[in-house]
């Protein structure tokens, strides 16, 4: 797929989320940890929220978690969503002690709920870009 054919937004890049969307590339889900105090951080970001120290390792996670929250989006809020809908957006509580949120996909809209246990699914949507879902496990 080119870049041209990908129509929608995508991520926008920094200094501190780098590591993270070439890990994706790889097909590889990063979390950075912090070096100071261990705790976890997601989205990545220069800082820890917890001890605001500024170091911090990438360590990869499994991908394996559950639902914490979703939405039903049946309208998106750009027009270059308008076509996608119904779809899930959902929150999602990693096994590692992150929650991130995400598309849901490869499931009825009435089968989602709260708990359920999901799995990562990478979406490679151009040749220099991967994004994360999650489906159910």
């Amino acid at each position: 797929m080119t870049t041209d054919a990908y129509a929608k937004p995508l991520p926008y890049r920094t200094t501190w989320s780098a590591p993270f969307w070439d890990a994706l590339r790889e097909h590889r889900f990063v979390i950075q940890r912090c070096d100071d105090c261990d705790t976890p951080r997601f989205p990545p970001k220069p800082v820890c929220s917890h001890c605001l120290a500024e170091a911090s390792r990438d360590v990869e996670v499994s991908g394996n978690g559950t639902v914490y929250s979703y939405t039903i989006v049946h309208r998106g809020a750009a027009p270059v969503f308008l076509k996608d809908g119904p779809y899930v957006i959902a929150l999602v509580d990693l096994d590692e002690g992150v929650r991130v949120m995400s598309k849901l996909v490869g499931c009825d809209l009435e089968a989602v709920e709260v708990g359920m246990p999901v799995r990562l699914r990478f979406e490679d949507v151009t040749p220099e870009v991967t994004l994360y879902r999650f489906e159910p496990a």
